[in-house]
Parts: C-alpha cells; sequence; structure tokens
C-alpha cells in the first residue's frame, strides 16, 4: 500500500509526501480539487489533509484518487445546493456551521458528513424511494396507535439523483425499561419486516436510539423479492419455504443485543403481536396504501400482497412459536405429579380421554402442512429437533422420535380407536416422503437404521400402518426397507435402542410377531440373526452405557425378548455377560441421580421386568426390579410429562411392572396416578397447545405422546412405544 506523512509546512504541495506516485500529477489533481472547494467547508487545507488520511488508510489503488475527490467535491456542491433544507430540517439548528469532514465508500456511493458542531448526516447516491416507502409505512402504523408505541420515521431529503439521511449513532441503553422498550419496538419492526416479506434482505439492524429504535439501512429491503418458480411441491419443501420466510430468518437484532433477546422475548412477541392485528384489522387499508407507494413494482406488490391475505390467527401462532424457538428462555419442566398413595379401585372416563384425543388429533392436522410426491399427497409438520446442543425448527423429521413417524403413530391408532378413517388417511400421508426416501435408499447411501432415530423405526409405523389399513403397497415398502437394512447391518457400530443395533432387532421382532407379516415370517428372522450377531460380537468391546434408550439395558431386553420367540438359549450367554459388566461397574452409584427410563433407574426397571416376563432369572433380578421400583416410585415423576424422560414413560413402566408381578394395589397407584397426571398436565397441555401452538409435536417428547398415551388408556390395541411392541 503506499503511505504518506504531514510535513509541517504551508504549501499544500509540499503537505503531501507519496511514495511510489509521481507528487506532481498528484498536485494537480490536490490543487484543481482544492481551488473548487466552495466556502461551505471550514478549514480547507485540514479537510483536504483529511481526505488524504482517509484515502491513503482505505484505499489500496492510488488511481481511485482522482475518482475519489471527484466524489467527495459532488457530495461538497449537493450539500452546498440543499444546506438551508438540511440545517432546518435534518440538523434542527440556525446556527452558522460548515463542513469539517466527510468519510465516504466509492463502493456504496455513500459518506458520513461531519459539521463543525459534531452533527453528522449521511449522503447516499441514489434518492433512497425504500427509505421513503418504509417512512410512509410507519407513518400510517403510527396514525393507528399511541404515541408510546409509535415507530421511528426517518428524517431524509430526497432529491432526483441523491439523498441526505440522518445520521444514527448508537444509543446505550442503561435502563431495564428501556431495554424492554428496545425490544417492544423491535417486535413492532419485526413484524412490518416479516409481512413485508423481507425474509432475504441481510443488512437489517434494529439500532437503539434514544427514543425509538430505527432500521439501520432500508436501501435494498424490496430488492429481493423475485421468487423462482418451484415445482418441488412436496411438503417437506413447502415446509422448509415456510421457515424461510418467517421471523426464524429475519436477522433483525444488531448482533451485541441478540444475547439478551431471550430474556425480553416476550417483549418482541407482544410488540409483534400488536402490528401484526394491527395490519390485520385494516388490512385492505393496507393494501390500498401498498398499491399506491409500490405501484412502479409489480412483482413486490404481488408478493407482499399474498402476504397481506395470508395473515391469520394461525399464522401468528406459528411465528410466535418460531420466536420462541429462536430465542429459548432456559427453563426446567417440573409437573406437580407425584407417585399416588392410594391403592383403591377407581376407573377410567375413557370418553373423556378419547375425545381429548380426538380433539387434539384435528388441531394436529390442521397444523400439517399438505404437499405432493409425484400424484401421492404427502403431510409434513414443522418440528423442533436438536441440532448441535441448540433446539432447531426442522422442516421435515421422519423418525419414530422427533418426527413424522411418531406423530403417524398417534393417528393411526386415533383412527383406529374411533374408527374415522380421515385420521388413517392422513397418518398415511404423513409417510408419504419415508416412502419415497425408503423407494429411492440404496447400499451406498448413509443413513441412520437405529429405532427411534432412523429407518428402523419409519418401518416399525408402517408395519403398523399395514396391518389397520391392509394396503398391500404399504406392505411392499415394509419388505423392501426390511432388504435394505440387511446391507446396513454390518456397518453398525452402536448397539443401542435409541440408535443402534438392538433397535433394529426390537422392530424386526415387532414385525415377526405381528400376524399379518406371517408370510415373511422367515426373512425376518434371517435378519434378526443377522442383526444378533452382529450385537453378539460387540458385546466384549461395547462401552458400558447404563440406561434402557443408550445403554445395554435396552439391549438386555430386546435380546431376551428375542431370546423368548427363537427359544435359542445361546443369547442367554450375552445376556449374562451385559449384566455382569453392568453389575460390575456398580450400575447403582452411577445413575442415582437419573430419573429418566432412557438413561436411569426407570429403564433397569424395565429392562429387568422384561428379563423376568421372558423368562430369564437369577439371583439377582427381584432384588435390582424392587429397588428400581422404590426408585422409580419415589424419584421418577414431578420431572418433564412426556414419554422420553418424564412421568408418561415412566407410569408406563410401573404400570407394565404391576402386571407382570400381578400387584393389583400397585395397579390401582398407577391409574390413581394417571388420573392426576390427566387432570394437572395433561388435559391442560393438550389445551394449551390448541390455544397457542407452541408445544412439541413429536411422539417421545411432545403433544403426539401426550395423546398416545390417552388412546393407550382406552383400547388394547394401542401398542407399547417404551419398547416398540
Amino acid at each position: 500500500m503506499s503511505s504518506f506523512r504531514i510535513t509541517e509546512h504551508d504549501n499544500i504541495e509540499d503537505k503531501i509526501m507519496i511514495y511510489g506516485c509521481s507528487s506532481k500529477e498528484m498536485s494537480k489533481i490536490l490543487d484543481t480539487f482544492y481551488e473548487s472547494l466552495p466556502d461551505i467547508v471550514q478549514d480547507k487545507k485540514n479537510f483536504l489533509i483529511s481526505l488524504m488520511e482517509s484515502f491513503y488508510k482505505n484505499f489500496t489503488n492510488k488511481e481511485q484518487l482522482e475518482d475519489y475527490v471527484k466524489f467527495i467535491l459532488e457530495v461538497v456542491n449537493l450539500t452546498n445546493s440543499s444546506f438551508e433544507e438540511i440545517k432546518n430540517y435534518l440538523l434542527n439548528t440556525a446556527e452558522d456551521i460548515k463542513i469539517a469532514n466527510i468519510k465516504c465508500s466509492l463502493i456504496k456511493k455513500s459518506a458520513v458528513i461531519t459539521f463543525s458542531n459534531s452533527a453528522k448526516i449521511v449522503f447516499k447516491a441514489d434518492p433512497l424511494k425504500n427509505n421513503e416507502i418504509f417512512n410512509n409505512i410507519i407513518k400510517w402504523s403510527n396514525s393507528k396507535v399511541s404515541a408510546d408505541h409509535h415507530l421511528n420515521i426517518r428524517k431524509m431529503i430526497s432529491r432526483d439523483t441523491h439523498s441526505f439521511i440522518d445520521y444514527m449513532q448508537t444509543f446505550e441503553y442503561k435502563d431495564e425499561k428501556d431495554l424492554a422498550n428496545y425490544f417492544l419496538h423491535s417486535g413492532q419492526l419485526l413484524a412490518l419486516l416479516y409481512i413485508l416479506n423481507c425474509k432475504d434482505y441481510k443488512n437489517i439492524s434494529i439500532i437503539p436510539q434514544p427514543r425509538y429504535p430505527a432500521l439501520k439501512d432500508v436501501d435494498d429491503i424490496f430488492v429481493s423479492m423475485n421468487k423462482k418458480l418451484n415445482f418441488n411441491i412436496s411438503s417437506k419443501s413447502i415446509a422448509h419455504d415456510i421457515i424461510e420466510s418467517s421471523v426464524y430468518k429475519i436477522g433483525f437484532l444488531p448482533g451485541r443485543l441478540e444475547p439478551l433477546a431471550k430474556t425480553y422475548v416476550n417483549s418482541i412477541k407482544y410488540g409483534f403481536v400488536q402490528h401484526y392485528n394491527l395490519v390485520i384489522n385494516n388490512k385492505m387499508e393496507f393494501i390500498d396504501l401498498l398499491r399506491f407507494l409500490l405501484n412502479s413494482c409489480s412483482s413486490c406488490l404481488a408478493i407482499i400482497t399474498t402476504r397481506v391475505y395470508g395473515l391469520n390467527e394461525g399464522d401468528l401462532k406459528r411465528q410466535l412459536y418460531f420466536l420462541d424457538v429462536r430465542f429459548p428462555k432456559k427453563q426446567i419442566i417440573k409437573t406437580p405429579i407425584s407417585f399416588s398413595e392410594d391403592g383403591s379401585f377407581n376407573k377410567i372416563e375413557k370418553h373423556r380421554l378419547l375425545s381429548l384425543s380426538a380433539r387434539l388429533g384435528d388441531h394436529i392436522i390442521q397444523k400439517s402442512i399438505i404437499g405432493f410426491n409425484g400424484s401421492t399427497i404427502s403431510r409434513n409438520w414443522i418440528t423442533t429437533v436438536k441440532a448441535d446442543k441448540k433446539i432447531a425448527l426442522s422442516p421435515g423429521c421422519y423418525d419414530l422420535y422427533e418426527g413424522n413417524s411418531g406423530i403417524a403413530l398417534f393417528l393411526l391408532y386415533l383412527g383406529a380407536v374411533t374408527k374415522k378413517d380421515y385420521f388413517i388417511n392422513t397418518a398415511m400421508e404423513a409417510m408419504g416422503e419415508s416412502i419415497t426416501f425408503i423407494r429411492n435408499l440404496n447400499k451406498n447411501n448413509s443413513i441412520e437404521i437405529g429405532a427411534f432415530r432412523g429407518i428402523s423405526g419409519e418401518l416399525y409405523t408402517l408395519s403398523k400402518i399395514y396391518s389397520i389399513t391392509k394396503d398391500k403397497a404399504i406392505k411392499e415398502i415394509v419388505k423392501e426397507g426390511l432388504l435394505l437394512i440387511q446391507t446396513f447391518i454390518e456397518k453398525q457400530v452402536n448397539t443401542s435402542l435409541f440408535n443402534g443395533t438392538s433397535g433394529i432387532l426390537a422392530v424386526l421382532i415387532s414385525i415377526y410377531e405381528n400376524k399379518d407379516f406371517s408370510d415373511i415370517k422367515n426373512k425376518v428372522i434371517a435378519t434378526a440373526n443377522m442383526v444378533y450377531k452382529r450385537i453378539s460380537s460387540q458385546v466384549s468391546c461395547e462401552n458400558t452405557n447404563f440406561g434402557f434408550g443408550y445403554g445395554n439395558d435396552g439391549v438386555i431386553a430386546v435380546l431376551a425378548r428375542f431370546m423368548a420367540i427363537t427359544g435359542n438359549f445361546a443369547i442367554e450367554n450375552t445376556i449374562k455377560e451385559l449384566l455382569k459388566k453392568e453389575r460390575d461397574f456398580n450400575t447403582c452409584e452411577m445413575i442415582f441421580e437419573k430419573p429418566s427410563w432412557q438413561s436411569g433407574w426407570p429403564g433397569i426397571l424395565l429392562s429387568r421386568i422384561i428379563l423376568k416376563e421372558c423368562g430369564y432369572n437369577d439371583e439377582l433380578i427381584d432384588t435390582e426390579i424392587y429397588k428400581a421400583l422404590d426408585y422409580t416410585i419415589i424419584n421418577g415423576f414431578g420431572n418433564s410429562p412426556y414419554y422420553y424422560n418424564g412421568d408418561m414413560g415412566n407410569l408406563e413402566i410401573l404400570e407394565y411392572a404391576a402386571e407382570v408381578l400381578n400387584n393389583a394395589e400397585l395397579k390401582n397407584r398407577c391409574t390413581n396416578t394417571f388420573s392426576e397426571l390427566f387432570a394437572e398436565v395433561i388435559e391442560p397441555y393438550i389445551n394449551h397447545e390448541k390455544d397457542y401452538g407452541n408445544k412439541p409435536l413429536s411422539l417421545m417428547k411432545g403433544i403426539s405422546g401426550c395423546g398416545y398415551m390417552l388412546l393407550r388408556k382406552c383400547s388394547s390395541i394401542v401398542p407399547q412405544i417404551l419398547w416398540l411392541q
């Protein structure tokens, strides 16, 4: 880079020493520039020196000097021609001020002008039409609300070829009330940005100002509006578009304030709701305003008008939910439930449970996104998934744990129990993209194949769909999937129920025991034997993980079930080896504080009860059962409500234990605990989801699981999901 230094001489030529450039050429340019400066400049010599300092700090190409000084001179002259208006309107001053300094960007064709009183304005070499449009929209919204909820109207002077706009200096909020107001106004602005479909605008930043926050730059706010034709109309593609054009993707906060949004998310939501409803309540007036403001941009007008017509209560709930996901508060979900001491017999009102399940099913269908795979309808839901220790929105998740397969399982059995075919049809549509995926799968693909997080769980749901619908096309897909699984078995190193080979084996056992697949029993058992061999080969090198979902307890339970259906008692040796490893590692101490079935004592209870039911016994089984039983009763409730790590999963384990142990009192206590769980947690959760739409939808960690548990209380045809019955 060329450089220069200032020397102490009066002559301008002497004040500039340029290395690598002819000083005569430079002097000629600068002399011309100096002589052309109008009197509006405060100190021409210092002004020139300041410009040169800025030039050599920010420009590497010396040949740009002529363009640089030419642009600066243009800015000075245009400022001079509008100076009185600038002083009166933008600066609000009658002082005798002059230009002290200018810093410019040749690329952006913009400049920050500093005056002798330290006030600043911004020059732009375009007429700021988008800023004017946005200002007019804010003026309209301000006319509809009280002064406390007004938004910032940027001051600007716009000409045909250029414009001047107020300079925004970031303001530091020190008072908590001011911060709350900032985020409330940010929510109002976010509503306008969302309604105006500003999803692709990357420079949005709501800058703190003394009274109202304001958008830093809206020059290109309506530019990225050209929507390409998209012939991919699958439900996943549509869900992806919904997320991309939502508040989840609008970057509206400065980086330093983004972390605080979690604390003030309710303020953001309050402001968002206010301006969202403002537009809904004045929809036609707002559209007329847009037609007037955007008459020269028909593509923008069409897209934004479509967005405005689509505003409704359902969309508002969705955007508020997306804000909750984007700015998640740290919350420890607890229920008020403890295991009932009441051992008396009480009946459950099944009709009430079924009615609530049906209302939940209707709500979930209303929230679904419909698309097409070829000529076949596919359905999807925007759900939350865990990604890199964070919760994120997903446009398509198909597994049993967080995705469509779990939701479909609930809807399937809801239809079977209520005799309402539309629930069953929706379940089939929810598996549409899984079916397409399985059809297109080949052995070279890298996929998850576990029961809860993988293709095996999808096959589990499809097998249940076939049992109820007898749809031969579904059965063929299950067969295709089972053949493909064989090609992936040898690659598996994880043996867990959730992610690994024991999960595959659990699904194969379920299909083997399903009378509707009796014609392929031999093929299923052959595949199951392949999986068992893979599991047994890894027992000696397997890490000693505890719990049912991710540890050895789930593996032990699945092997016991496999031994029971095959009569292969060689499997017993593998079970003994796994039990010995677990007992040698003093499991009691290592998982004492874990109250969930997937990684704690309830999972040990489930594992040992399955062992006992399958005919396995040793001198420690009963001791472990009653120790785990006591722990689950005392510590297994009052946590999360859901199947995965909460009250519902632990309660079903205790119910299963009561059945296997033939303990009537324990069974009655379970029933009475369920009644409390229903009244205090499940019913309020479902009603809250219907009102606000902000609960996770999944089977294992969400509201579908609540509905599924209600169905299990109503009908014995609904299978136990914890061990993939």
